[in-house]
């Protein structure tokens, strides 16, 4: 029985990353410094979904709805290079640039209602 317990409560904590993000703005993807935030301020009527890339590898940050805003919290390293993917819910999307982010920065990122209007993120087909 004794060998059973630490079982059971090595799945008890891996599951709680998973249940602290269900509705949360806090991406917990993997030791970093410090985080990020990442602001998403959506002007089109189209649902858009949001990915960092870093480091090769992709973080699905969530969905923002249409006309709303919403802010996530990134675990970052310093001296890292971000790229932001926007997916909208029409087929449409768009990139950033790369950008060098630092634990504790924040990036303010304003979709336009015409995605080939945005300044920051360059349609991508």
């Amino acid at each position: 029985m004794g060998s059973r317990w630490p079982q059971a409560t090595l799945l008890a904590l891996l599951a709680l990353p998973a249940c602290a993000t269900a509705g949360s703005d806090t991406v917990f993807s993997g030791g970093g410094d410090g985080p990020i935030q990442v602001e998403v301020q959506n002007r089109n009527f189209l649902d858009a979904t949001v990915l960092v890339f870093r480091d090769g590898t992709r973080i699905r940050l969530g969905i923002v709805n249409g006309k709303t805003d919403r802010t996530f919290s990134v675990d970052w390293s310093p001296n890292l290079l971000m790229v932001i993917r926007v997916d909208f819910l029409a087929g449409d999307a768009c990139q950033t640039r790369p950008i060098l982010m630092q634990p504790g920065q924040r990036y303010v990122l304003s979709l336009r209602s015409d995605i080939r209007a945005n300044l920051d993120c360059i349609p991508i087909r």
